[in-house]
């Protein structure tokens, strides 16, 4: 497919990753859920695009790239007991600021990892992940909303 013009910008065209078999596309990402205190907490998840199971995952008070780093050797860790190193892993990712760190960018690569980023040229680079936190975000919600109901039963409201 050739590239094509889009007003003064040249638009390359991005095919989102195929996958066939599991353990080969990882995907990454972090999103904020409301708690108690302080306030807010991040969640970053990795899923194996094929399987949709959650391989690892780092809930902290800060979105910090150590924190991510954590999240992919955990899911390194569970989805490869025999090791990652050599697989051919791919990692989907968007362009913030924690997977293009330097810190994150060399784990990915001392590993053999290769990032994989969406862009504003693929609105569904990263669709699986960001449908896995918007489940999880949902399921937040809903345990939320049950433990209130919680504490309205148990002070006879």
């Amino acid at each position: 497919m050739a590239n094509e013009r889009r007003g003064n910008r040249l638009k390359t065209p991005k095919k989102k990753p195929k996958v066939i078999k599991p353990r080969k596309i990882l995907g990454i990402d972090g999103t904020k859920f409301g708690i108690d205190r302080p306030g807010w907490a991040t969640l970053i998840i990795v899923i194996d695009w094929y399987t949709k199971e959650i391989l690892g995952y780092e809930i902290s008070l800060r979105n910090k790239s150590s924190q991510w780093i954590t999240a992919l050797q955990e899911a390194l860790f569970n989805g490869y007991p025999e090791g990652a190193m050599g697989k051919g892993i791919k990692l989907v990712s968007d362009y913030g600021s924690q997977p293009t760190s330097k810190s994150f960018m060399k784990f990915c690569s001392e590993l053999g990892i290769k990032q994989i980023f969406a862009s504003y040229n693929n609105l569904k680079g990263n669709a699986e992940t960001e449908w896995k936190k918007k489940e999880m975000k949902k399921l937040h919600r809903e345990l939320n909303k049950f433990s209130e109901f919680l504490v309205l039963i148990f002070r006879g409201v």
